[in-house]
């Protein structure tokens, strides 16, 4: 998974920079860094490696007005929900706030034009309806649930989200040590100390 993490970040960086070596660097650090060696234990948030790949396609969607990058965008953000509910949650907000930022920045009405061509807004509207489709067997869990039980409050999960600390220091240091213990040390041990440090080094 952190190997599919890397790629894909990767592949999106290098086509959005064209330069390997920040390209690679971003990546490792978006796969291994340390923040992820903080929430191990929550499989939730491992598989991340499409997330990249949409921004990039979303890009080309804003920036040049490609119906097929909107449509990958698209479907790999349904993708991302099936993979975590939070990150999908999450990389919908970003690209929220991406295409706020680039309307305010660039001031670019094209976007809102192709919405009086009909055969762009049905093209549009048909990719956004088969990506809710795609979703609605997920989420038809979910409703009755929260329907329920109710949802939480702000203060309720104000603790659990990232601050700027989270991207550099440990929640709970005893997780580490775990790590270190049961897994690093061992495969240092046995020589592939590489692949073992990799968290460390990120």
């Amino acid at each position: 998974m952190f190997a599919l993490n890397f790629l894909g970040c990767y592949l999106a960086l290098r086509k959005w920079s064209g330069n390997v070596l920040l390209s690679s660097c971003g990546a490792y650090i978006y796969a291994f860094s340390i923040y992820l060696l903080g929430h191990i234990n929550h499989v939730q948030i491992l598989p991340k490696f499409i997330a990249p790949l949409v921004l990039f396609w979303f890009w080309q969607y804003l920036s040049k007005k490609r119906i097929v990058s909107l449509a990958f965008a698209v479907t790999g953000l349904t993708y991302q929900f099936y993979c975590g509910m939070y990150l999908g949650f999450f990389l919908f907000y970003v690209m929220l706030f991406m295409i706020i930022s680039y309307l305010i920045i660039y001031r670019d009405t094209e976007i809102f034009k192709q919405f009086i061509q009909r055969k762009t807004a049905l093209t549009i509207g048909g990719i956004i309806v088969v990506n809710l489709a795609l979703l609605y067997p997920m989420l038809s869990h979910y409703i009755p649930v929260s329907g329920q039980l109710g949802f939480r409050s702000f203060n309720e999960i104000s603790l659990y989200l990232p601050r700027w600390s989270s991207y550099f220091f440990l929640r709970n240091p005893i997780y580490g040590l775990i790590f270190l213990i049961i897994y690093v040390i061992p495969k240092c041990i046995g020589g592939r100390i590489f692949y073992s440090a990799e968290f460390f080094l990120g």
